[in-house]
């Protein structure tokens, strides 16, 4: 049997196929989202506007936090440098018959110390002894340099300018660190510890 379709009174339009898919408590209250909206558009439009703010804020001071975070790793990367060359050093040294069994069980006895303490949880102590490291083999170097053998061994000679460049980025990279950090922290405020905006712990050269 064919559908019929009554004409409609005069001033009523056919529904729309919104109308007739969705149900009409849903359609007034998407209506009634839509006049809220366009009532109160400034407002909207003032919160995007804060939105976006607080976006641009944050990923300008993430961005200055990871940029002091690449300070701490190239003082990872230059202390582990150091510690990685003793081994180098003990082997071109004993060649030449430049390092006694009791300097090279004291090396290796530092050496084993400071990697036995984390720079991130304990950087005071770790500092300290990298210290005593770079104290022992500036007098083993200058005591070489001294009686003329450094020149005798060209090997071992590369490895005193190569802890000479170390020392100094360490003393530099920590400098650096200490004062961005301190900034840092100085300007730490309720707003970055919401967003997960943690502060740095410095350290002393």
């Amino acid at each position: 049997m064919n559908n019929i379709v009554l004409p409609l009174p005069d001033g009523i339009a056919p529904p729309t196929w919104w109308e007739k898919l969705f149900p009409e408590w849903m359609i007034v209250g998407v209506q009634n989202i839509g006049t809220f909206v366009n009532e109160h558009i400034l407002w909207f439009l003032l919160l995007g506007i804060i939105i976006l703010l607080i976006k641009f804020w944050y990923d300008a001071e993430r961005k200055k936090f990871f940029q002091i975070k690449k300070l701490w790793t190239f003082t990872l990367f230059f202390l582990s440098k150091r510690l990685m060359m003793i081994p180098l050093i003990i082997t071109f040294a004993r060649r030449g018959g430049e390092l006694s069994n009791k300097k090279v069980e004291q090396l290796l006895s530092l050496r084993n110390e400071c990697r036995s303490v984390s720079l991130r949880k304990d950087p005071q102590e770790r500092l300290q002894r990298e210290q005593k490291i770079s104290h022992e083999l500036f007098q083993f170097f200058q005591e070489l340099e001294e009686k003329g053998q450094l020149e005798n061994n060209p090997r071992l000679s590369r490895c005193a300018q190569d802890l000479e460049f170390i020392d100094k980025k360490l003393v530099e990279l920590q400098l650096a660190y200490n004062h961005e950090a301190k900034r840092w922290n100085i300007n730490r405020n309720v707003a970055k510890k919401l967003l997960g905006l943690p502060s740095l712990k410095p350290f002393e050269s």
